[in-house]
């Protein structure tokens, strides 16, 4: 051991020697772009800062690294070596200064941090390398660290306020900074962003090895906020390095879309789109959980035939599905419920895998954890522990998805990820086990021509998704169950949306009456069946209804699609909330909830605008809305447009008042959506667009406007024989003509 420890400590000296553009200086200034700077001090004590507009916003807290069973800090036993500052440009941001500060711990262990401005850019990045790896460096568990830096002071009071996401299906966290409340490490505690009352904002995140990057308030360091390598880490190899990013901005969505364009950027991964599959283009039938056919079937009957009998009656109530998603109650279950073969049960398709077919209907298909005995192990790579095992084999995906090709399977649902991860050591202790595993998922799925979608993710799930071309989209609430509030997926969406990809809000009732339904929900009633079919509209998402045979509304589902084949009309982004709830919110660190999307056809934009519970008026303004000055709205009350628009201008804000209920007052959310429709610059007509649809002016029924002083000329797309009713309203008026 001692040999050993002499020569890495040598060959560290070694690598520092040949590295080094030494520097005499002591004090360094980096410049980003747009106000955001770093200020770097070597003496007597390293220490930096996170400037923002000049003024610091972050102040550093102890670089550390654990190596060999004991923890050093830039206090206790890792020593600053040197400084080495170089200047070039990448092809994504431009010119940068890049800062490297060379360490080595009391054991021997080379480590070097780096910081990177962006000249033109308001972009910092920190990176950590190790250019010998590390050995017997875990400490703690999930909420610590093995690495920090960048580390920041958490003593301090702030004028900031912060917003972060944790848990499964990455639940929004909202205090003020800093507090002890922060839900870091884990896989939470990702992206943070920070954010003052005039909404200037910073957003730090991981950049690379998503699944063991950590941000954390670290107990090994008193406390302080630490991003680095999780602390469930046991070796980290030779030449790893760990990439974190702070992006600088005005307002929180701003910065969340430019961030999440970087990511998507730098690994090359392209936006999803509407047509990227079929559960994102067109409406489908769902029996996950919160189903009413969820590990139930109609009485004294399979599965195989309740799901004819759901296609035989959803095409007599003219309801045009195009494919069904099959949860986890066809294939084979074993240790811990955990799939032991993908592959049918005969109890449940009594034909078979090959024989049992919905017509020509496509399918979408559930899966879980594997199990421990599985039969899958033998022939193919997974690590297995007591729990369940983790497949590394990107031919054991290949293997069952070409299995399920017959039945048409156009999407690959990888669900409990948060408990794979977090219930298997191998995620965890291992700097590449977990990204292995997502990216033979991807690659297997690509290949087969299916897309991804992830279910329970936490948030480092829905980072690492950038990594992987075939995720097209990611479940943003929690199950379904009738009167939850699992509707409420704004902030999600807003994450889920930047990394590129779309927020499912999950299956719903478009009836409130569901007689005979499952044990497992409190009671067959669903309050507010439009709010749960609006919220799935809004998303740009999948729309699952999932009603008992004869029991869907089509009046609450055929408002998402065009009646004839299902395609979904959309607006062209999820709904996310507005800048403006951050501000109203401030004092109390916390939002109102209203959320805002749009349909743009060449700068002409319709606005749809959801609140909820909103307890005093709350106003939108066109500037918010990035309007220019000169533009005209009416606003429509969407469940009472007969009322007529209200005018909203520049200088007179749509104004939100009480929201109405449009069901049950005892239990159903008192909610409003409005619709903004632009009044015209050259004809002065307005075109409300399709009134029974909640996105009344989609890409996919509008092609294009033109309008003239003379004329209003709109071409839409149809089927053959439909019939299109469109509402519109004269000049100088404010009611609605329909044509």
């Amino acid at each position: 051991m001692r040999c050993r420890l002499l020569v890495v400590v040598c060959a560290a000296l070694l690598l520092l020697a040949c590295l080094q553009t030494a520097v005499d200086a002591q004090s360094f200034r980096l410049e980003a772009g747009d106000g955001i700077a770093l200020t770097v001090e070597t003496t007597p004590v390293v220490s930096y800062e996170v400037l923002v507009d000049g003024r610091p916003w972050l102040q550093s807290g102890v670089t550390a690294l654990s190596s060999r069973g004991k923890l050093y800090t830039s206090s206790v036993g890792l020593r600053f070596v040197d400084a080495a500052m170089v200047a070039d440009r990448d092809a994504l941001l431009g010119e940068f200064q890049k800062l490297t500060l060379m360490w080595i711990t009391a054991g021997g262990t080379a480590y070097n941090t780096s910081f990177v401005a962006y000249k033109s850019a308001p972009v910092l990045r920190f990176i950590q390398d190790f250019p010998y790896g590390v050995e017997d460096c875990s400490n703690g568990g999930n909420s610590d660290i093995v690495s920090a830096f960048p580390a920041f002071r958490t003593s301090e009071s702030s004028d900031l306020n912060y917003l972060t996401y944790y848990n499964t299906f990455a639940v929004p966290h909202m205090a003020h900074w800093p507090d002890s409340s922060y839900p870091g490490g884990g896989g939470s505690g990702v992206p943070l962003v920070l954010y003052n009352e005039q909404l200037r904002t910073v957003l730090l995140s991981p950049a690379s090895n998503f699944l063991v990057a950590t941000q954390t308030y670290a107990p090994s360091l008193d406390g302080q906020f630490a991003a680095g390598i999780l602390g469930t880490v046991e070796s980290i190899p030779v030449g790893f390095s760990q990439d974190f990013v702070l992006f600088g901005g005005f307002g929180v969505r701003s910065t969340f879309a430019v961030w999440g364009e970087y990511l998507l950027a730098r690994y090359k991964k392209a936006r999803a789109t509407f047509d990227s599959d079929l559960s994102i283009s067109h409406l489908g039938y769902w029996t996950d959980n919160g189903a009413y056919y969820y590990y139930q079937t109609e009485s004294n009957t399979t599965y195989q035939q309740t799901l004819l009998d759901v296609q035989v009656n959803l095409n007599a109530t003219g309801l045009p599905v195009q494919y069904m998603q099959f949860d986890s109650w066809w294939y084979y279950k074993g240790i811990n419920d955990g799939v032991t073969l993908w592959e049918p049960m005969p109890s449940v398709f009594p034909s078979g895998l090959n024989q049992f077919l919905l017509g020509d209907m496509p399918v979408a298909l559930h899966n879980r954890y594997f199990a421990p005995d599985n039969l899958y192990r033998a022939n193919y790579s997974l690590i297995c522990e007591d729990w369940g095992c983790l497949p590394l084999d990107e031919a054991l995906f290949e293997h069952m998805m070409s299995r399920v090709k017959p039945w048409r399977t156009f999407l690959y649902e990888q669900d409990w990820l948060v408990d794979t991860f977090l219930n298997l050591n191998c995620t965890r202790n291992n700097v590449t086990n977990a990204m292995t595993w997502l990216q033979a998922m991807g690659n297997a799925a690509t290949r087969q021509g299916m897309t991804v979608q992830y279910c329970m993710p936490l948030p480092n799930f829905l980072l690492a998704s950038v990594t992987v071309q075939a995720v097209n989209q990611a479940r943003a609430s929690d199950d379904y169950r009738p009167s939850f509030r699992q509707w409420e997926i704004g902030p999600s969406s807003m994450l889920i949306w930047a990394l590129g990809m779309f927020p499912f809000k999950d299956d719903f009732w478009s009836n409130s009456t569901q007689p005979g339904c499952s044990t497992n929900y409190p009671r067959c009633y669903e309050p507010q069946p439009y709010l749960q079919a609006l919220v799935a509209a809004l998303s740009a998402g999948p729309v699952g209804p999932s009603d008992r045979i004869g029991y869907a509304d089509p009046d609450v589902i055929l408002r998402t699609c065009r009646a004839t084949d299902g395609l979904l009309f959309k607006p062209d982004r999820p709904a996310i909330p507005l800048d403006s709830t951050y501000r109203v919110g401030f004092a109390n660190a916390s939002t109102v909830n209203v959320i805002e999307t749009e349909s743009d056809f060449e700068g002409v934009r319709w606005h749809y605008v959801l609140a909820t519970e909103i307890a005093q008026p709350f106003n939108v303004t066109l500037a918010e809305l990035q309007e220019p000055n000169q533009r005209e709205f009416l606003a429509f009350d969407y469940f009472d447009i007969g009322a007529g628009g209200v005018r909203v201008t520049q200088q007179e804000p749509l104004v939100i008042t009480t929201p109405n209920v449009l069901s049950d007052p005892a239990n159903a959310v008192p909610m409003r959506y409005t619709v903004l429709a632009p009044v015209l610059p050259r004809s002065g007509w307005t075109l409300l667009g399709e009134a029974l649809k909640y996105v009344t002016a989609s890409r996919q029924r509008f092609a294009a406007i033109d309008d003239s002083e003379q004329r209003l000329i709109v071409e839409f797309t149809g089927t053959v024989g439909e019939v299109v009713d469109l509402s519109v309203v004269a000049p100088g008026t404010s009611k609605v003509r329909e044509s």
